[in-house]
């Protein structure tokens, strides 16, 4: 079995819209990560195994099966998991005010992705229209 190639995004096409949830993790993101101090050094979580030695979660040195890849943390204070774990837990406990609110923003987001999608195909069509004119 082969795997199908993926299409090339055309330039110049708008990023897809972001969902309520999206919209929610980058702000709660921010807010986590201002909240961590810079100099904050990460504790060994503890985590043993006998296989290969490589980074955990916490930035203390363990061992690990070699598949497992490097958790990457760019800003050194957290990884993605131990983030995406939190603010799903937030998610959860969202107020419904809030959750209208996030998922008013959404909406907005999708009806500006409509409308930037509809112009560029506008545009496309017209550069293809003068194309065979030529």
């Amino acid at each position: 079995m082969s795997k199908k190639k993926r299409r090339k995004k055309e330039q110049g096409t708008s990023r897809r819209p972001l969902c309520a949830y999206n919209i929610f993790f980058r702000e709660e993101r921010k807010k986590i990560l201002e909240s961590i101090p810079e100099n904050n050094a990460r504790e060994d979580c503890g985590e043993q195994s006998e296989e290969i030695a490589c980074l955990c979660s916490c930035g203390g040195v363990n061992k690990k099966k070699q598949a497992r890849r490097d958790k990457k943390t760019p800003h050194n204070k957290i990884s993605f998991e131990s983030l995406a774990k939190q603010i799903g837990a937030r998610w959860k406990e969202l107020d419904p005010e809030r959750l209208a609110l996030y998922k008013a923003s959404a909406e907005i987001e999708t009806q500006r992705y409509a409308f930037l999608m509809k112009e560029y195909q506008d545009k496309v069509r017209e550069a293809k229209r003068q194309k065979l004119e030529s």
